[in-house]
């Protein structure tokens, strides 16, 4: 139909019409070699619309894609100044004049757009242009339109048949080379994130293996006195943003932090090594004031993090030191639960008058506080962090405070690695195939002498 079309054509034409035509195909040729130089979609969409224009005089031209997940057409490119204000417009397939093209694939020739109720003027009333002729296209590879192309305002009057012929060639080879950028780009993106992902897998490998490398050992941990110590941390991601710190001294007395860094991750996770090494730092001072040494992770943190890194991260701390059965605490965090073998309950012991965030404010000595807990032979405490009382089940039911102590009470005759294996079973049995959302890390201390 194509050829018989072109044959009337050539019987009728005039020779200037002739040449006309001619001189466009040998144009058609150049701008395929053009548009195909280049697999950047802009570039490519760029040097579209420019070539557009010369082949038809047009005064401004424009390209819209289709989405076909939104089943809408989205504006891509431009000739005229107006990119900015035109970003966001989007048409459904099937409305305006450009959405019956994408639809239908027919081209579209009027001599006064206005004229049709199908024209969208919320363009021209964004630019403060008035368009008049008006030729759409659809773009068209392997039988798929991809879009539509737009020309406005022929210099000198309305659109040619000679016009549609060159632009119904010309978008045909538009939508390859668009196509092709457009499937390069994606491939770059899809590369650019699988080296991304990689970096960042060998990044918090790294940092996993850093961060088990300072967690309390086994034998620090025994060498508690007066105490039986027992601790695991399960993180939501490769690295988290919990912290706990087990430090035994000569003079029997132990130190001990639980903490938690706001978000997880491999930047919670560097939070959580610099207060560790301030935290040890600190205390090797002779008889070191805990509410000092907590101000002295303060001023380390906040320098750190918000002045350096720029990043908004701080943490709830509770720092204890235990000698002879008595804890002096400091820091805001989580509850402590203590469970009381002679009276068979446990005390819940609330941290929220003894600080504030760390790492928050650059100076935190007026919002500390102090305060002691004593305990008896056969008496357990618990430290835990949020992961564990706020773990979700699939009806979006939270652990709480209750089954914690419950869980704690269970199991107050085993050993304390049975008490923190037994309670985080727990968790996770409450948890089913929900989605973990944050660290789970727990300390059982008793005291045996």
């Amino acid at each position: 139909m194509k050829d018989k079309y072109l044959e009337n054509f050539i019987l009728k034409a005039s020779r200037e019409e002739l040449v006309d035509e001619l001189r466009k195909s040998a144009a058609l040729l150049k701008i395929n070699e053009l548009i195909s130089s280049s697999l950047n979609v802009a570039d490519v969409l760029k040097t579209v619309l420019a070539q557009a224009l010369i082949l038809t005089e047009a005064g401004s031209a424009s390209i819209f894609l289709i989405n076909s997940e939104k089943q809408c057409l989205e504006f891509a490119a431009t000739t005229d100044d107006y990119s900015d204000d035109l970003k966001n417009i989007t048409v459904p397939i099937g409305k305006g004049i450009s959405g019956f093209v994408a639809q239908t694939g027919e081209l579209v020739n009027l001599a006064d757009v206005q004229n049709d109720t199908r024209f969208y003027s919320g363009v021209d009333q964004q630019t403060g242009n008035q368009t008049k002729s008006y030729l759409c296209v659809a773009l068209r590879t392997q039988g798929e339109i991809i879009g539509t192309t737009q020309l406005m305002n022929k210099a000198g009057g309305n659109f040619t048949d000679s016009d549609e012929r060159v632009m119904m060639g010309f978008a045909n080879l538009s939508a390859i080379a668009i196509e092709k950028a457009l499937l390069h780009e994606k491939a770059m993106e899809k590369e650019r994130l699988e080296k991304e992902n990689l970096r960042m897998r060998t990044e918090l490998d790294v940092a996993k293996k850093i961060q088990s490398l300072v967690l309390p050992l086994k034998e620090e941990l025994i060498r508690c006195e007066g105490l039986e110590v027992a601790a695991r941390m399960e993180t939501a991601t490769e690295v988290g943003g919990d912290f706990y710190e087990v430090l035994p001294y000569e003079d029997g007395s132990t130190y001990f932090a639980i903490g938690d860094v706001t978000d997880h991750g491999l930047a919670s996770g560097l939070v959580m090594l610099m207060v560790q090494a301030a935290f040890r730092t600190a205390i090797t001072r002779k008889n070191p004031n805990l509410q000092e040494v907590l101000k002295q992770i303060n001023t380390v943190l906040f320098g750190n993090v918000q002045t350096r890194m720029k990043d908004l991260r701080n943490m709830t701390l509770t720092l204890l030191r235990h000698r002879n059965g008595s804890f002096t605490l400091t820091g805001y965090h989580e509850s402590i639960l203590v469970y009381r073998k002679k009276s068979d309950r446990i005390e819940e012991f609330d941290t929220s008058d003894l600080g504030i965030y760390v790492g928050m404010l650059d100076d935190m000595s007026a919002m500390t506080g102090q305060s002691t807990i004593k305990m008896h032979t056969g008496d357990i405490m618990l430290l835990y962090t949020d992961g564990s009382v706020e773990a979700e089940n699939n009806a979006r039911e939270l652990f709480g405070i209750q089954r914690l102590q419950n869980s704690l009470l269970s199991r107050k005759n085993q050993n304390c690695s049975a008490i923190v294996n037994g309670i985080v079973d727990d968790v996770y049995a409450w948890i089913g195939d929900a989605v973990v959302y944050d660290d789970i890390t727990l300390l059982v201390i008793r005291r045996t002498t």
